[in-house]
């Protein structure tokens, strides 16, 4: 049983969209209505009616015709498979134009062995799902042992921009993107897990290729790749926040993530136990212009650069309120490239060809819990602890980011806190504070006090309570202070 401490390690599993019923027109059900997926498809009216799937497995290919219908299982994907084995094709197809009304809801995609294609080179694209100009809207999916001869064994997106929320895309296998693949479009993944997938080129989990990419809220773990980036490979514009890279191997650059010749925001974001054979454990950046931003790397390996290595990258390369902290055997490397290094802690010598931008500090950052490979002492997939990268209470992190830094409206830490609970950013992923409003570092009783003024507004003749210290009793991170949050409350260590 592996350990993992963030909420986008839990958010994939624990998060699931409803998609609302019709009201317009009909729900056609599978198999009591139609026999077939598909041809409860063929029989329904774009923006009318949905087809409602009962529990089971369907061996079929699926294509939406470029209709605005929701084609949604009435059990999840636990119990409804699409499973396209002994059957030519991609599982799913969107490639007449279909927009976000098109969708598809809690199913499981296996089997499929993708579309031919003859660009961008010839073979097979998107063994599980394939998107051509289309943006549907896919959720609560599972996309399990698909495979192509090129691109997106989970997921190929050609000029297409899906919005993909609270799926998973385990165990799929391509020459590029493992897990998905993009090729311009500007896809949105949000809530996902990418786990276990493998390329025998570049980008395990995903393969990103020109256009504009989002992933927030996301785990990456476990991936593999032949090349470059094992967990994430980007030679387009991405934008990643709140993720988690945990264990993703390759033998080559960019354990975690390699962006190649793009642009690239990483914020919120923790980087662990990612291997590489040469350079970039955690991040591998090549002709790249990259900001990487309250971000924690801890316990990845390379021979160069086991956190960051940058490679003729720049004008914009900057790393900032982030922890670099116990990677083997060096953190930051740099060859022809001068990334601003500032409000950082990082092991050892400042990193050499560098700039310092200020507030660099070389002290252990106290994690809660350091990675761990669990008793067998092998990193294996088994028992391994990935750690708890919290801040313990004293951190020399807590409140020593950078000064002029403010938070993005809505912006939260990984946990999906407030990004600022005390008046200052701390360093590293995750904000301290929860529960803290006092901001001395200790959870008593004057908190517990004012947890209640947070909730119901202060009594009589009381000061009124301030919005942003409330916060940090918003431990669901609702947005809301109420009886959730107390639960929550009552089981940390109060301080008499």
């Amino acid at each position: 049983m592996q350990r993992v401490a963030c909420r986008a390690c839990i958010l994939y599993a624990a998060l699931s969209i409803a998609v609302p019923s019709s009201s317009l027109g009909a729900a056609l059900h599978v198999p009591a209505d139609y026999p077939t997926i598909q041809a409860c498809i063929d029989a329904a009216v774009g923006g009318q009616d949905e087809c409602v799937v009962a529990a089971g497995t369907y061996n079929e290919t699926i294509n939406f015709l470029g209709k605005a219908i929701a084609l949604r299982s009435s059990g999840g994907a636990e119990v409804t498979t699409i499973d396209a084995s002994g059957i030519p094709g991609s599982v799913v197809t969107c490639a007449n134009g279909e927009g976000p009304d098109t969708v598809l809801d809690g199913f499981t995609i296996t089997g499929g062995t993708g579309t031919y294609l003859s660009v961008p080179d010839f073979g097979d694209y998107g063994g599980g799902m394939f998107n051509f100009g289309s943006a549907p809207t896919v959720t609560n999916c599972r996309f399990s042992m698909n495979r192509c001869s090129r691109r997106g064994g989970g997921m190929y997106n050609y000029s297409a921009s899906p919005l993909a929320i609270a799926c998973t895309f385990s165990s799929n296998t391509a020459q590029d993107g493992g897990g998905i693949s993009n090729f311009y479009g500007s896809p949105t993944v949000i809530g996902c897990a990418l786990t276990d997938n493998t390329a025998f080129g570049a980008g395990g989990g995903m393969a990103h290729y020109l256009g504009n990419m989002k992933l927030t809220n996301c785990i990456v773990i476990r991936n593999t790749a032949v090349s470059y980036g094992a967990g994430l490979h980007s030679t387009g514009d991405a934008t990643v926040i709140g993720c988690a890279f945990l264990g993703n191997s390759g033998p080559a650059d960019g354990g975690g993530i390699s962006n190649e010749g793009g642009t690239m925001t990483i914020a919120n974001c923790a980087f662990t136990r990612n291997t590489a054979m040469y350079d970039g454990a955690g991040i591998f950046n090549i002709f790249a212009n990259t900001t990487v931003i309250n971000c924690t790397f801890t316990g990845n390996q390379a021979p160069y650069g086991a956190a960051i290595y940058n490679l003729s990258s720049g004008p914009t390369l900057e790393m900032s309120n982030s922890i670099f902290w116990g990677n083997v055997p060096d953190e930051i490397r740099n060859y022809q490239s001068a990334p601003v290094v500032r409000f950082a802690v990082v092991r050892g010598a400042f990193p050499a060809g560098a700039v310092d931008g200020g507030g660099t500090i070389d002290v252990d950052p106290m994690f809660v819990r350091a990675p761990d490979p669990g008793p067998d002492g092998m990193w294996d997939g088994v028992d391994d602890d990935y750690g708890d990268l919290r801040l313990q209470a004293g951190s020399p992190c807590i409140n020593t980011g950078d000064p002029a830094f403010v938070p993005a409206p809505g912006e939260t830490d990984l946990d999906g806190h407030a990004r600022v609970l005390c008046g200052r950013v701390d360093m590293g992923a995750y904000e301290f504070g929860i529960g803290d409003y006092d901001c001395d570092q200790t959870v008593d009783l004057t908190d517990f006090a004012a947890w209640s003024d947070c909730m119901s507004g202060p009594l009589a003749g009381e000061p009124p309570v301030a919005p942003v210290a409330c916060a940090a009793f918003d431990f669901n991170a609702d947005g809301q202070i109420d009886l959730w949050d107390f639960a929550a409350f009552q089981r940390l260590p109060i301080t008499p």
